[in-house]
């Protein structure tokens, strides 16, 4: 950690810092280093790593906020301002796929590992708003493996025998991927017709924003309508690029799941009383399924950023966080040949750097955490993990 003397130094001589140029609401060895750049675009390896900046309201509001967790929205509401860390994965990642964009290339792929807790999502977000900046169309998925142990009115599908719909996921998907695409929706057309029973369709060149009204209010057709609109990605009728972003992308390879299904029955188990109900898999649900095609490097002018967790792992595997062993034999060789990129624990400058805002905004309240050895003790018991200090720093009341 660095020491009085060494952060009053740096704040003197910020000009001359690593961290670029910054601006300080409070003077003092407790003042924050924040960038006066809001633009996740414009942020860079040489100058920006390890301070804070302020999401501007708009990228806020459409994609940085479904990337975080809900105790650091909440965190956010009650200090009534907020910031975001700079860090090293998302810059390597954004300098990739600025140069990637328009190339012509299949599609190219990120998975994003560390331990839970330590930013992957935020990562993910960061790299989302600087391409929904340079005009990208964005995929986002949050939550996906909550998919697999609730229904939400499942029913069969009628576009694919033997797989099930998710009707209300469906329509909360769609109404999430127009909020964030709605600058370019009505300007995208479908090429080919969409038939949704015998006597209904959509011709092709109706725009994208009429499959999504048509789907909300016929809640049945809400998945066959994101399967439409990523097979109009994956044929390259999409004239800009492509991002698709996937949390917790290892709950698509799983074997079984909490749904059940009347329907299907299974082997009993010796000794085991009927009914003998059989788990819906991963592989029998459309959505997780049109989700997992985009995933897949089979298109062009497009980038795939995925994050592995132990979210979504099974009962076995609670305690990994690598990526192979997240997502085992299967995923792992359906993925290949991908990128991992490792989101490590905070550094010294980065948990100093955090604990002043901390202090700063008035979250961290405890006169012994001004102190070195409480600094210090705070980041042993947190580990370096972004998580686990904002649960801790909560807990540091004023003694």
């Amino acid at each position: 950690l660095l020491s009085r003397s060494i952060a009053n130094w740096l704040l003197r001589r910020r000009q001359l810092s690593p961290f670029g140029a910054c601006v300080n609401r409070r003077g003092g060895a407790s003042a924050a280093l924040l960038t006066d750049e809001s633009a996740p675009e414009r942020h860079s390896l040489d100058r920006h790593v390890g301070l804070l900046y302020r999401p501007e309201e708009a990228d806020w509001q459409a994609v940085t906020r479904h990337f975080c967790r809900p105790e650091l929205v909440r965190l956010f509401d009650t200090l009534g301002q907020r910031a975001l860390m700079v860090r090293r994965p998302a810059l390597e990642i954004g300098e990739r796929l600025a140069g990637h964009a328009g190339d012509g290339r299949p599609c190219l792929r990120f998975v994003l590992y560390g331990r839970r807790g330590s930013g992957k999502s935020l990562q993910m977000g960061h790299v989302a708003a600087a391409c929904r900046r340079r005009g990208w169309l964005l995929v986002t998925v949050h939550n996906a493996h909550l998919w697999m142990r609730h229904s939400r009115e499942l029913h069969e599908s009628a576009h694919r025998p033997g797989m099930f719909d998710t009707a209300g996921y469906g329509c909360i998907w769609l109404r999430h991927f127009y909020a964030m695409n709605q600058e370019i929706l009505p300007g995208l057309r479908v090429t080919k017709e969409l038939s949704w029973n015998a006597k209904e369709s959509t011709p092709a060149g109706s725009s994208w924003k009429e499959v999504i009204d048509y789907a909300l209010a016929r809640p049945r057709y809400s998945c066959a309508a994101v399967q439409f609109l990523i097979d109009e990605i994956k044929l390259g009728s999409v004239p800009m690029p492509t991002l698709v972003c996937f949390e917790v992308a290892n709950c698509l390879w799983w074997h079984r799941s909490g749904i059940k299904n009347d329907a299907i029955r299974r082997t009993p188990l010796q000794g085991e009383e009927p009914p003998w109900r059989a788990d819906i898999t991963a592989k029998q649900l459309t959505l997780l399924d049109a989700f997992k095609q985009l995933l897949d490097s089979d298109w062009n002018n497009g980038a795939a950023v995925m994050s592995v967790s132990p979210q979504g792992a099974l009962f076995d595997r609670l305690r990994e966080w690598m990526p192979r062993k997240l997502l085992g034999d299967e995923g792992f060789a359906y993925l290949d040949p991908f990128v991992p990129v490792y989101v490590e624990p905070y550094g010294p400058a980065e948990m100093s750097n955090m604990l002043n805002w901390y202090t700063e905004s008035g979250w961290l309240t405890s006169e012994a955490a001004a102190t070195d050895a409480g600094r210090a003790e705070l980041a042993f018991l947190s580990d370096g993990n972004a998580g686990e200090l904002l649960r801790i720093a909560g807990e540091w009341v004023t003694c």
